[in-house]
């Protein structure tokens, strides 16, 4: 469609909405833990949600018969299709995506690396203290560093022994700090205590996303920092961000496919945090793709919302969502909410895509943080 092609409105036939956005960890450095942040989620142009006044009613409006219209303007456009919400983006670059070969089977949990290197950054430049000596063992899941004010650390990965530290170099920050860890495969774990139940408000949600070590890989921001930010600002619209628009990363799409619910689940603990907003599942389709149609329309009475169109699709996104206060969390980071809330764990692991010319059997593998690419390679 030209930018100049008029108002295009859509009718949205929804139960309770959400947003998935975003590749998890799409441009991981295993080495040094972080993705590559990407600008933040875009706007409606009209409201097609209940105003931030009409509270846990306004937030489940969307539930029952009701349909609603709103407006898109230029490139992009809303429609009901066969039962699904889709959205489209037209501006950007047209780039083949080649996702299919690396959904054909599910997650691959790969055996442990014996020797790791663990990031020792956070937000800042700030110098994190070691808990433990050199020489000394470690339990997966317990502090590894803190910060000096105590109040952020980086847990350990896995179960071992730690070697070292020593720098490595990251293409966004440089010279970053490792623990260099030599790992236990047998080692025990030091899992924190399912701590969430009915009833508990926003402090404990803070409190249990803070112990888990759990970072957002949408922007690399501690997870716990991010939702004291939601709650100030007056967010209207929660997006879990699934959408992997790189050609070949389909490791967001991956997790949503297989652990979809506990996605959902962190995604509903956040009702804590933004009481008045609206949350919906954003899911990058690009057409053809057997994983991406199994998804259902529906989790948890949450609607996906499946976008597709050219590279990159958040600039455009931006242009479209305009008047809501929006926030995007990744899908990892949500499901690692509601693992650490009513599991008990900490996040330690990561899914990657791994995938290209050069690679012989494309997929989607998990791993502890820190695991060196050329394992993952292997």
């Amino acid at each position: 469609m030209s930018s100049r092609a008029s108002t295009i409105i859509s009718r949205i036939s929804s139960t309770r909405s959400i947003i998935k956005t975003a590749p998890p960890y799409d441009h991981f450095s295993l080495v040094a833990f972080f993705c590559v942040p990407v600008r933040g989620l875009g706007r409606f142009l009209d409201d097609p949600f209940p105003s931030p006044g009409q509270g846990r009613e306004g937030r489940n409006a969307l539930n029952g018969k009701a349909s609603y219209s709103y407006s898109i303007m230029g490139t992009s456009c809303v429609q009901e299709v066969n039962f699904r919400m889709y959205l489209f983006t037209g501006r950007g670059v047209e780039i083949p995506q080649e996702k299919n070969s690396s959904l054909q089977g599910e997650i691959q949990k790969l055996s442990l690396s014996s020797r790791l290197e663990v990031p020792l950054y956070t937000l800042g430049r700030t110098q994190l203290e070691l808990t433990v000596g050199v020489g000394e063992p470690i339990r997966k899941y317990a502090p590894l560093a803190l910060s000096p004010s105590r109040n952020h650390a980086i847990l350990s990965p896995v179960s071992g022994k730690l070697m070292g530290v020593d720098s490595r170099i990251h293409p966004l920050l440089g010279k970053v700090p490792c623990a260099l860890i030599q790992a236990d495969p047998e080692g025990r774990e030091e899992k924190i205590r399912p701590q969430w139940e009915t009833g508990m408000g926003y402090d404990k949600l803070e409190r249990i996303a803070k112990e888990a070590g759990i970072v957002d890989e949408t922007d690399h921001s501690p997870l716990y920092r991010k939702l004291r930010t939601l709650r100030q600002s007056g967010i209207n619209l929660v997006i879990a961000s699934a959408l992997d628009d790189d050609p070949y990363v389909t490791s967001g799409m991956a997790v949503v496919r297989e652990w979809g619910e506990e996605v959902v689940q962190g995604l509903e603990l956040l009702d804590v945090v933004c009481p008045n907003a609206i949350g919906l599942l954003a899911l990058y389709d690009p057409g053809g793709c057997a994983a991406v149609k199994a998804v259902p329309e529906r989790i948890r009475n949450t609607e996906v919302l499946r976008v597709t169109g050219k590279y990159p699709l958040w600039p455009a996104l931006e242009k479209k969502w305009r008047g809501q206060k929006t926030a995007r969390i990744g899908v990892q980071a949500l499901r690692a909410l509601s693992r650490a809330a009513f599991q008990g764990e900490a996040m330690a692991d990561v899914v990657l895509t791994v995938a290209g010319n050069a690679v012989r059997r494309p997929r989607n593998v998990q791993v502890p943080v820190g695991t060196p690419v050329e394992h993952v390679l292997k």
